[in-house]
């Protein structure tokens, strides 16, 4: 079952630059690899982004309250950011939510705005008169009036 998977998937990914080798696929491009990529793109990031799944849960409270240890665990682990970087993610973080903060309230104050337009366009928009496809053929009565039922034959 999987050999007949791969033969339908060949010319599939072979138009993207891919190759089938020994029922994985494998990238033939030189032009990019995961070795040549930019190093500051975050694929989960732009994964998320792009609507192929949801934006992780960050929680950015532990953080906030125990700077030491979350230091402390950047030092050990692999990565770009160190302990150095820490200081200067809490205050951006904290901007960026005060900020969210005030965008929030200058919404909460336009939503009645907006209902009040969209029910004034409504209002307008229903007096408007009915209009016809123009695909629908217009008779203006010129067929008469319309004739008895045929009856159905009896059996």
């Amino acid at each position: 079952m999987a050999a007949s998977i791969v033969r339908r998937l060949g010319p599939l990914v072979a138009g993207r630059g891919l190759r089938l080798r020994g029922g994985c696929v494998c990238n033939q491009s030189f032009k990019r690899s995961f070795a040549t990529e930019r190093r500051d793109r975050n694929l989960l990031y732009e994964h998320a982004r792009e609507g192929y799944s949801a934006l992780p849960q960050l929680d950015m409270e532990p953080l906030c309250a125990y700077p030491e240890d979350a230091a402390r665990a950047l030092e050990l682990r692999k990565g770009e950011l160190r302990s150095k970087d820490l200081p200067g993610i809490d205050p951006q973080y904290q901007s960026l939510r005060a900020r969210g903060r005030e965008i929030r309230k200058q919404l909460t104050l336009l939503y009645p705005k907006e209902a009040q337009l969209e029910e004034q366009f409504y209002l307008r928009a229903l007096r408007l008169p009915n209009q016809t496809h123009p695909d629908v053929v217009s008779t203006h009565g010129q067929q008469g009036p319309p004739g008895p039922c045929p009856v159905p034959p009896s059996l």
